[in-house]
């Protein structure tokens, strides 16, 4: 499994992890949903500031203000999954901003929170299946999703 992360410089010093642990967060959590790491999995994960995901957030979804967090599922892949060893999940956007002033707004412990708001964005993307028919919408099976997810990892908190 490979994961990627971007980040600008003053946003990873702001970031309530370090690199290698959130690859290794990400790792345990995808695992959790079925992403194993022997199929040639990839995800994306850019972590940016309030400025950049709200221009995400407007361009894409017309919707004006910065938010948490951003999933987009890769969805049906033919001509990689031909090649069976690359399988692009998709990509997560994170405002790390975002995540300091929620927390502090919610009362909730900075780490508990990113981690939370990356299991939330995961199981957007679905399982293995569901990244298939292009990731999942809010619902119970994303909640379990999200829940299962975050449980892999509460050993990081």
């Amino acid at each position: 499994m490979k994961i990627n992360i971007n980040a600008q410089r003053a946003v990873l010093l702001l970031t309530p992890l370090d690199l290698s642990e959130l690859k290794q967060i990400l790792s345990v959590m995808l695992n959790a949903l079925g992403y194993k790491d022997a199929h040639g999995w990839v995800l994306n994960v850019c972590l940016v500031d309030d400025n950049t995901i709200e221009e995400y957030n407007n361009s894409l979804f017309a919707l004006s203000g910065p938010t948490n967090v951003l999933s987009f599922p890769a969805g049906e892949q033919d001509s990689l999954e031909k090649l069976q060893y690359v399988k692009l999940i998709g990509e997560l956007v994170l405002s790390v901003d975002t995540v300091k002033r929620e927390s502090f707004l919610y009362g909730q412990d900075e780490r508990e929170h990113f981690l939370w708001l990356l299991a939330h964005g995961l199981a957007h993307l679905g399982s293995p299946e569901q990244l298939k028919a292009g990731g999942l919408d809010h619902g119970e099976i994303h909640d379990n999703l999200s829940q299962k997810a975050f449980e892999s990892v509460t050993l990081f908190i």
